[in-house]
């Protein structure tokens, strides 16, 4: 499906868009994983902010409430789906072009 390009500047122009869509890509790799989850159960923390609690993203400009978490070289990203005490660290790295 196309999305006109005034639509698509527009939707990104709405606070807090660059996050959700990231958030809904967490939620989407989530749901690829096969774990057994429910979405209401799910809590989604970036930099210690709360972004994703109570099957929903939190009401704030995550764009903006994020940036200063977001311009530090490491970010904590904590995903909790709610179900045991089991824990797995990823370490990843960003190789763009800053």
């Amino acid at each position: 499906m196309k999305v006109p390009a005034e639509k698509a500047q527009a939707s990104a122009a709405e606070p807090g868009a660059i996050q959700r869509a990231q958030t809904a890509a967490y939620f989407a790799a989530l749901g690829r994983s096969g774990a057994d989850f429910e979405p209401g159960d799910v809590v989604l923390t970036i930099g210690g902010i709360l972004v994703f609690q109570n099957g929903q993203p939190a009401p704030d400009d995550l764009d903006a409430l994020l940036a200063p978490a977001m311009r530090h070289q490491d970010v904590k990203i904590e995903l909790s789906i709610g179900q045991g005490r089991g824990t797995f660290t990823l370490l990843a790295s960003d190789l763009s072009k800053r």
